[in-house]
């Protein structure tokens, strides 16, 4: 950042103007995480730190999570007294939060670059469409999820600025699951899975929804795994079918740490615990009479 301009506006409108003049290439800087790994010379900043965007808050409808929020304060919500009344979606914000990077980083990793700057460590895209988020912009943009996560955010967003992640509270009661798979606790993960389900009967899935982040640059979600999910029972013989579909459906580039064939072993394992936690026991003990046939 040698000779780079640094510009510290109060004002969102301050801060697009400033973005849109076309002066020179000027790029929103936020927790920085991102600019420690990959400097960019030639180029100018626009702090965000004080344009408001570090919050929390929720009301009957939405959970809005402001941009400037960090993955640290995100992997501590709900407070641990209002855990014990029952956590959104069992807890899946709290659990991909605290599983992206170490401690450290999580206090600087702010919820808007983890989302708009995509790296290893870019789990929050997967939860949003998890969750059918839609992101809020500066000039008053509102993306869902789905699209926003098509191609590259960036690109998506040109000259305007990500300032809200607003999910909808309408499904908090369904049950989410995440899980990080990589060499070290703290280390970038090879890969992240995440699932959010309804159950029926204690063993059959009602409705599912399926993602990974890691695989590619965007996340993914696997439609037609779900949909052979859907309304099924989960018996030994359904479980090794849907996991053979998952990894025959997975999209997965080029990673100079493992073989495309290792990471969708593991995707596949992944997806095993994932079904297979405490919270669907009774799926558990169907799979397992079903073996012992």
């Amino acid at each position: 950042m040698n000779n780079n301009t640094v510009y510290l506006p109060k004002k969102l409108p301050e801060a697009l103007k400033i973005l849109n003049s076309g002066k020179e290439k000027i790029l929103p800087l936020a927790g920085g995480t991102t600019l420690l790994i990959n400097p960019t010379e030639n180029a100018s900043y626009i702090e965000l730190d004080g344009l408001n965007l570090n919050y929390i808050k929720s009301d009957k409808n939405n959970l809005s999570v402001g941009a400037m929020t960090t993955i640290g304060q995100l992997s501590v919500w709900p407070q641990a007294q209002k855990r014990a009344q029952g956590e959104p979606w069992n807890g899946l914000i709290r659990k991909c939060a605290i599983a992206i990077a170490s401690t450290p980083n999580r206090n600087m990793i702010t919820a808007g670059g983890n989302i708009v700057g995509l790296r290893p460590w870019s789990a929050l895209p997967g939860v949003l469409l998890l969750l059918d988020g839609k992101i809020i912009t500066a000039k008053g943009k509102i993306y869902p999820a789905k699209e926003f996560f098509s191609k590259l955010p960036k690109t998506i967003l040109g000259k305007d600025i990500v300032t809200e992640i607003r999910i909808p509270l309408d499904n908090k009661d369904l049950i989410g699951g995440w899980k990080k798979f990589s060499l070290t606790s703290t280390d970038y993960p090879i890969l992240s899975m995440g699932v959010l389900y309804k159950l029926k009967n204690k063993s059959t899935i009602e409705n599912i929804k399926i993602v990974a982040t890691g695989l590619t640059i965007l996340p993914q979600r696997f439609i037609k795994t779900e949909k052979l999910l859907k309304n099924k029972q989960l018996t030994a013989n359904t479980i090794k079918l849907l996991t053979k579909s998952l990894q025959d459906e997975a999209v997965i580039s080029a990673d100079i740490r493992v073989a495309k064939d290792y990471k969708r072993e593991i995707l596949g394992a992944i997806f095993l615990e994932l079904i297979n936690n405490k919270y669907n026991r009774g799926a558990t003990e169907v799979a397992e009479k079903d073996k012992n046939k």
